[in-house]
């Protein structure tokens, strides 16, 4: 009788820390997962803000670009009307 219910009480332990066990390595798995997941967004984060960097220098030039030929376009319209 106490042979067997100590056989009983090891397979019970054997069952409830094998359950615990996988529940820990499942665990484990997901927060891998929203690592990765997450890691992966900000990688994508970054690449977007290295290309929207990008579009603000393009833009800037553009705009430096237009306002010197404005000037260049004032300067002549000033040297004309001073000829003139």
């Amino acid at each position: 009788m106490q042979k067997e219910d100590l056989i009983k009480r090891l397979r019970l332990f054997a069952a409830v820390t094998t359950t615990a066990f996988i529940i820990l390595i499942v665990a484990l798995l997901v927060q891998f997962g929203f690592i990765a997941y997450y890691h992966q967004e900000i990688n994508n984060l970054h690449h977007h803000n290295e290309a929207l960097q990008q579009e603000i220098k393009d833009m800037e030039s553009r705009i430096a670009y237009a306002n010197g030929a404005e000037a260049e376009d004032e300067k002549t319209r000033n040297a004309g009307e001073s000829n003139t």
